[in-house]
């Protein structure tokens, strides 16, 4: 140890040779009457070129993982800067002037602080700036000016205009419970809306303004509030809100039996009260093959019949002619378009027992968020969520003020009331072993 040690700055925690030279043979120290000053290759306390980490100023967080940054840094030797940035890059985001090194550390907002529900911040903040940023966010105050929040140095918590976190007043929207028996979903024509976000972010409120609040959405629902709990329940077409719509006597008239086997199927399934699996069996007299056979039978084929051999589908290929577009369902002799056949095994044969001809039989079911209802074609189950909604989207297309909750009501009225000519509707009809358009006329009246 040199007898100038007790003159070399308190950051030093070992001792130092003096009398040390660089490389080039320029010393390493110079002692003065105040003491001893460290020096860089160039001769100088200060330099563009170099860092001498023990003279450096540092300012900003020093603390990573558990390690002291300064200590580490300060047992350093000089170095060039460019070295010195290559140090502290693995820190984290530093800036070198001549006499400081500035390290600046950005946190994510989700890993530092703890936020009511909904109230979140999202991006990073700056090491150090936390508190003030939490202030400044979370400033805002009820009508009585007491302050919407308590902010800590690492968590905000919402308050009521009562000044309490739970008050027999008031809802806090970021802790109340929901008991809802469906999504906080709104379906409309071309989007989904999440509401349950906006609804947490919302300021303390009583619980007539968030009955109200919820009542603004479109839906067919009660609603019940107490300062703990906000109850959401979905309307039957009875109009009776229940667990689980629809419920059991509505379930009931939507559903019949087959009188052959004695099964209920959804009323869509049957029809002149045979299912779709009991009409595949019934014996007709066919007109085309002149023989006494199920309605599902090999006929006689058709001319230049095309033979498609998949058989591993969920339901059996067409029958169709060869460059045709026109079809033949094989389980119920429907003539149709090429372009529809897969929607009309989906709508109308999704009821099939699997294996049922050889096929799987495994259609795709699509469920509707607010009530038991599901069906095969999502076409179905977007016009079904409409009977949800308490509003009408579908203006009539002739101006005359009338609104309708789905397409299809809109249709019927547009032909009932703004037309009393005969329309011819085409239809495919097979005559012989070929495949024919007909025309039928539609006879439409006006209702006064």
């Amino acid at each position: 140890m040199s007898m100038y040690s007790n003159l070399l700055p308190t950051r030093y925690d070992e001792g130092y040779d003096l009398s040390g030279t660089f490389e080039g043979g320029h010393p390493m120290f110079r002692v003065t009457d105040t003491g001893v000053e460290r020096l860089c290759p160039c001769g100088q306390t200060s330099c563009r070129y170099h860092v001498i980490p023990t003279e450096m100023h540092l300012k900003g967080p020093m603390d990573f993982k558990g390690q002291d940054l300064a200590a580490l840094f300060f047992k350093e030797p000089v170095m060039l800067r460019t070295k010195a940035r290559e140090w502290w890059s693995k820190y984290g985001l530093v800036c070198i002037t001549q006499t400081d090194i500035i390290r600046t550390v950005y946190l994510n907002w989700r890993d530092t602080c703890t936020f009511p529900l909904g109230h979140e911040m999202t991006g990073q903040v700056k090491q150090g700036d936390e508190k003030k940023a939490l202030e400044d966010h979370f400033s805002g105050t009820h009508a009585n000016l007491l302050p919407k929040y308590r902010v800590g140095e690492t968590d905000v918590v919402q308050l009521c205009p009562c000044g309490k976190t739970a008050c027999d007043l008031h809802v806090i929207p970021s802790t109340v419970e929901i008991d809802s028996s469906v999504p906080l979903e709104l379906h409309l024509k071309k989007k989904i809306i999440h509401f349950e976000k906006a609804f947490r972010a919302l300021d303390a409120m009583d619980c007539g303004d968030i009955r109200d609040w919820f009542l603004g959405y479109p839906l067919k629902w009660d609603v019940e509030v107490t300062p703990r709990l906000v109850n959401l329940r979905m309307k039957c077409r009875c109009q009776n809100s229940f667990e689980s719509t629809p419920c059991q006597d509505c379930a009931a008239k939507k559903n019949r039996q087959c009188t052959e086997c004695h099964i209920s199927f959804a009323t869509r399934y049957v029809k002149k009260g045979l299912c779709g699996n009991c009409r595949r069996t019934k014996i007709i007299h066919c007109e085309h093959c002149n023989e006494t056979v199920p309605l599902a039978h090999a006929c006689k084929p058709l001319q230049d019949m095309y033979f498609c051999y998949k058989l591993n589908g969920p339901y059996p290929p067409c029958i169709r002619q060869k460059g045709s577009t026109d079809v033949i369902c094989p389980d119920c002799n429907t003539c149709m378009k090429y372009t529809i056949y897969h929607l009309h095994q989906y709508r109308v044969h999704s009821d099939l027992h699997p294996g049922t001809g050889g096929y799987s039989r495994e259609y795709k079911w699509h469920s509707c968020p607010y009530c038991n209802y599901r069906n095969c074609d999502i076409t179905n189950v977007r016009e079904h969520l409409k009977l949800h909604l308490s509003i009408r989207q579908h203006e009539c297309r002739h101006k005359c003020g009338a609104f309708f909750t789905r397409p299809s009501a809109e249709n019927l009225h547009c032909r009932i009331v703004h037309s009393a000519e005969d329309t011819n509707v085409s239809s495919l009809k097979r005559v012989g072993n070929e495949l024919v358009s007909v025309v039928k006329k539609h006879k439409i009246h006006y209702v006064s």
